[in-house]
């Protein structure tokens, strides 16, 4: 993002040249951090080119052109005139007078202006494979050392409910029963209908089926019979934001059927000193879940890993077995400490959400859709990823201007929403050329997204479906955004987890005893076995239990 005209370059340098269009780069890039010298704008602009007599100098017209970089090319982003009048510099834009540091602040934030970096498959940077930041793990460490000691759990619990969610919750963080009974009453019929049609015809529907595979099993080699028996979880905490009733209800649905006997809920209020919304209660109840707690973020998970209780020991959150849920990259960073430190099993590394899609020029491609699909995963927040995969650099380039038009037409400007997106598409967001599906495909392994969704032409989608990549899920022509609201679970390992993690399933609440009984025949085979392993890896002890055990009593330790 260099400045290519050196006169202008040596105006920001040089003090003698005191004119109006320095004063407004310098204060421009003071606000923002910019280094004036080399840079200009965000990620959009790439180049500023000035024809005609130093404007920072001289009244009078002068053409300007501005270049923005998208990928690998520079397009004229805008052509026209600086004027300068009276000491005060101004850019005619559609025959309007703009006030330079409004031209800036558009052309450096202005969603029309849109840019993702579009990087060659050969040229991959290991940026583009994220990892939880140390940072975020230290902070989670430090909150989890802070509630580790009984004693403080509830006063630190208490303390930051009233700094975040107000006084009114500060002791009030167990929701009254008849609170969550009323919440059904305080929806629509037509979204109490959605509910009911959701978890019924498919949620249920789908967690019996995966039910069927939960049954004891048993096999017999060399005389030594094997039984693999299911025990479910017994306490499970589920964790989530207020705004997702849909995968409380998948959670909730797939833990009762799995047969786990106490669930509880773990929200919080919408605004601060507000209600818990009666949406995520209604999913609640719905769910036969009937404790719901209240705490936001780190401190609410570990209080559910950890427990707590008053000062005369009563429950007042429970420990809980596992923990499931969505989350943001430091909830996700705790949940997985507070597996490695106290055993907690959690659903999957679930967070922030992200989206891989990889598409062709297929016959009636629309870029549109990509767009939607992109950005149905950036509007969860900030942090969020969307990654296109494609062979085809005008279809990035289509793709790159519908994203803009999209979030013009869906957000208000300076809404949260608008923040989000924007945020989220030009920090995390960027296009992948690959011209070979196997490449394609190894990029995807690599990656290992959350979701994979493929618009692909058939030669391509056979070798991706033939042989699937890691991945959370794989949506062959459809959407994201219509598969999260079916039995399709919501909670899916982010961040590369996917090659080692699956997205959660009714079996994923189940541990599995192994029984282990040898027949005669077994005893005379393995005690041998037993002997010789046993002394290779040095533990004699080992050999001196099996042999005991099978009533060789003069054993020593040769």
């Amino acid at each position: 993002m260099l400045l290519s005209n050196r006169r202008f370059l040596r105006g920001l340098r040089e003090p003698q040249y005191d004119g109006p269009l320095k004063t407004a780069w310098l204060e421009y890039c003071e606000k923002t951090g910019i280094d004036p010298v080399q840079t200009i704008g965000d990620a959009e602009v790439q180049k500023v080119q000035l024809i005609g007599n130093d404007i920072t100098r001289f009244e009078g017209d002068y053409d300007v052109t501005i270049y923005a970089k998208i990928g690998i090319r520079k397009e004229p982003l805008y052509n026209g005139v600086v004027q300068k009048l009276n000491g005060n510099l101004s850019v005619v834009r559609q025959g309007t007078l703009v006030p330079l540091p409004d031209i800036i602040k558009s052309l450096s934030s202005g969603i029309n202006n849109l840019s993702i970096p579009i990087l060659d498959s050969k040229d991959l940077e290991d940026e583009l494979f994220s990892r939880i930041p140390d940072t975020v793990l230290d902070e989670a460490k430090n909150i989890l050392d802070i509630m580790e000691p009984p004693e403080q759990r509830l006063e630190e619990l208490q303390r930051y409910n009233e700094s975040t969610l107000g006084k009114r919750w500060r002791s009030n963080i167990r929701l009254p029963s008849d609170e969550i009974a009323r919440s059904l009453s305080q929806l629509s019929k037509d979204e109490v209908t959605a509910y009911l049609d959701l978890l019924s015809a498919d949620l249920l529907k789908a967690s019996e089926e995966r039910r069927q595979r939960i049954n004891p099993w048993e096999y017999e080699t060399y005389g030594l019979n094997i039984r693999w028996v299911p025990k479910p979880i017994q306490n499970l905490g589920i964790y989530t934001s207020p705004s997702y009733p849909t995968t409380l209800l998948n959670i909730a649905t797939m833990a009762r059927v799995a047969g786990v006997e106490r669930i509880v809920l773990m929200t919080y209020p919408a605004e601060k000193n507000g209600d818990v919304p009666p949406q995520i209660l209604a999913a609640a109840l719905l769910s036969g879940i009937n404790e719901v707690y209240v705490g936001r973020g780190r401190r609410a998970v570990a209080s559910l890993a950890l427990g707590v209780s008053d000062e005369r020991g009563n429950e007042v959150i429970p420990r809980v077995d596992m923990i499931s849920g969505p989350g943001s990259a430091e909830v996700d960073a705790l949940k997985r400490l507070v597996n490695a430190r106290y055993g907690i099993k959690i659903d999957c590394p679930a967070g922030p959400s992200e989206i891989l899609v990889v598409a062709n020029e297929i016959e009636g491609y629309d870029p549109r859709m990509i767009a939607f699909e992109m950005l149905s995963q950036s509007e969860h927040g900030p942090n969020s990823r969307s990654i296109l995969l494609t062979e085809s650099e005008r279809l990035a380039q289509e793709t790159i201007k519908q994203l803009g038009n999209v979030i013009n037409e869906y957000s208000e400007p300076s809404s949260g929403l608008r923040l989000r997106l924007e945020e989220a598409i030009k920090n995390n967001s960027k296009v992948v050329i690959a011209q070979d599906p196997y490449r394609a495909l190894e990029i995807c392994n690599r990656l290992a997204p959350e979701t994979a969704t493929l618009y692909l032409k058939p030669e391509w989608l056979e070798i991706f479906r033939s042989n699937p990549p890691y991945a959370g899920n794989m949506i062959v022509g459809s959407s994201s955004g219509f598969t999260e609201y079916t039995p399709a679970t919501c909670i899916s390992p982010t961040n590369g987890t996917a090659r080692s993690y699956s997205s959660l399933r009714t079996e994923d609440f189940v541990t599995w005893v192994r029984e282990i009984q040898p027949t005669p025949r077994a005893q005379r085979k393995f005690i041998y076995v037993a002997e010789k392993l046993g002394s290779i890896e040095g533990f004699p002890i080992h050999v001196a239990a099996a042999k005991y055990s099978q009533g060789i009593k003069n054993v020593k330790n040769n």
